[in-house]
């Protein structure tokens, strides 16, 4: 087995001198779910410098993205073999929400998530997902597409089924999870993300949210890895969160953009600005409005929604190169 190692960075010093937060970014138009008052945590915010020496922090959305596209770049780079699998593991906390007012609420619960997918994207994947709110586990088969000349038709016996020893056949991932058509000049890697953003928001906010689901459970070479954070500090309306806790208690920095009072969010370690996951959160005091955003009611929000809700955190904690599906590291 050929494992994805990340050793931990010494932190970075290379900082701006500079003062406080970035101003927080808004929007204005109806949200449909309604949150409990889960308040985000945070900390002091990164400061170094010996005693009596200017203050130095993080001041800008693009610092970070620089930091982290720097890290990324010097990251060793396995790359999988014919066959093998990516595997990611992950844990997630979903906020209680409301639904309407004729809906009960539904509770808060956390998620842990394993999951195998294909390197090559040619066989199909395997989930592993605990959940707390007393829901069985779920353990089967990923099919995405049919494989080869096969059509759904033809998907074999084993698809949706759990037994590890009886792999689908027929059946690939939807995509590699080693990712190499991402280009490697900044410039390009934006032009990337707008090009393949699907969705109804603004193309500014969709981008924001294609890198989301672009690093997300999938292994990218650094200097691909690289120019998509460089990208990102190009894209209107995204700016800095500091003294960031995450589900693990790790201290972070993040980036985020907000759109109609929701505010999504890349969360990096606020020493070596490793990723390290992501978040949902309300914020109501942000006055970015993204080119081709039609909506001009004011916010309706549930009762009782505060400034800084958590909605959704998703923390990622492994990955690695595997053989098989089943196979830890």
């Amino acid at each position: 087995m050929n494992e994805i190692t990340t050793p931990r960075r010494s932190p970075r010093r290379r900082l701006i001198l500079g003062g406080g937060l970035a101003t927080v970014l808004a929007g204005a138009a109806a949200v449909a779910i309604a949150v409990a008052g889960t308040g985000v945590q945070e900390a002091p915010a990164p400061s170094f410098g010996a005693p009596g020496a200017p203050d130095l922090r993080l001041v800008s959305a693009e610092q970070v993205l620089t930091e982290a596209s720097e890290a990324a770049a010097a990251e060793p780079d396995p790359k999988p073999g014919p066959g093998q699998y990516l595997y990611f593991s992950s844990k997630s906390h979903q906020a209680e929400t409301v639904v309407g007012t004729e809906l009960p609420a539904q509770p808060a619960f956390d998620t842990v998530r394993e999951v195998w997918l294909s390197a090559s994207g040619a066989q199909p994947g395997y989930l592993d997902q605990r959940t707390t709110d007393g829901r069985s586990p779920i353990r089967e088969w990923l099919c995405d597409r049919p494989q080869g000349e096969a059509t759904k038709g033809e998907v074999k016996k084993g698809a949706g089924g759990s037994d590890l020893s009886e792999p689908p056949t027929g059946c690939a991932n939807n995509g590699a999870a080693y990712l190499t058509t991402v280009p490697t000049d900044p410039a390009a890697a934006k032009a990337w993300l707008y090009e393949r953003s699907r969705g109804g928001n603004p193309a500014d906010v969709q981008a924001f949210h294609t890198l989301g689901d672009t690093v997300r459970e999938r292994r990218i070479p650094g200097a691909s890895l690289a120019a998509l954070f460089k990208a990102a500090a190009g894209i209107p309306g995204v700016d800095l969160s500091e003294g960031v806790t995450d589900l693990e208690g790790r201290t972070g920095i993040a980036v985020g953009q907000t759109y109609n009072t929701v505010r999504q969010e890349l969360v990096f370690d606020a020493e070596t600005f490793e990723l390290l996951g992501e978040r949902t959160l309300y914020d109501l005091h942000s006055d970015f409005h993204p080119t081709g955003d039609k909506s001009s009611a004011p916010a309706v929000l549930p009762p009782g929604v505060k400034d800084g809700d958590l909605l959704y955190s998703n923390v990622y904690l492994d990955s690695a190169i595997v053989d098989s599906p089943g196979t830890r590291p």
